[in-house]
């Protein structure tokens, strides 16, 4: 085996593994949401929809600081992993390209030409309804945190202190997935040996 071989063969592994580990995170952010969804449904069930605090600390108040804390989490491990998504597309692209220079063609095209093509831009459900029902999912979540938490009887200091905090949370947390696309169509090149 020539040395092109070894080396087209070494970077066809890479591109596997690195591929796989997306697919992975893909199919987790599924399985989170869903048990984040679960999880909240089954604690408002459990307290009749009635998250209203009725003094300072009781299970309610309690619950309305862990809830958008365990959200915002959510949120922030998604986008890590959103983020690394990004940075092994722009990985894989990268590698797809010196494959097909090592062929002297385009044949290597998933990542930089069919998921660019038919995921990033015409896939609606990708680009334009997951991040609606999302958005709303988070702000609609918030939204009942937040008149949860007025409709009680503590402080109203302690009320706008909790929306501030609530609102800042979230907003920081979301942050981080406004670079990835960014980052994907970045070009990267292989360092000189």
């Amino acid at each position: 085996m020539c040395h092109e071989e070894k080396r087209i063969d070494a970077l066809m592994t890479i591109w596997k593994e690195i591929n796989e580990h997306i697919n992975e995170i893909e199919i987790n952010y599924a399985k989170i949401v869903s048990i984040l969804i679960t999880i909240m449904g089954a604690i408002i069930v459990y307290f009749q929809g009635d998250t209203v605090p009725r003094v300072l600390f009781d299970c309610r108040f309690c619950l309305l600081i862990f809830m958008p804390i365990t959200i915002s989490s959510v949120i922030a491990y998604l986008s890590c992993q959103f983020r690394w998504v990004a940075i092994s597309r722009m990985y894989l692209t990268s590698i797809e390209k010196e494959i097909n220079t090592l062929l002297g063609g385009n044949y290597c095209t998933w990542n930089y030409d069919i998921v660019e093509k038919y995921v990033a831009h015409r896939n609606v459900a990708n680009t334009k309804l997951l991040p609606l029902i999302n958005g709303l999912f988070f702000v609609m979540s918030l939204l009942y945190f937040d008149s949860s938490m007025f409709a009680s009887d503590v402080s109203i200091a302690i009320k706008i202190c909790y929306c501030v905090f609530t609102v800042v949370l979230v907003v920081a947390c979301l942050i981080p997935f406004v670079g990835n696309e960014k980052i994907r169509k970045e070009e990267y090149s292989f360092p000189a040996n």
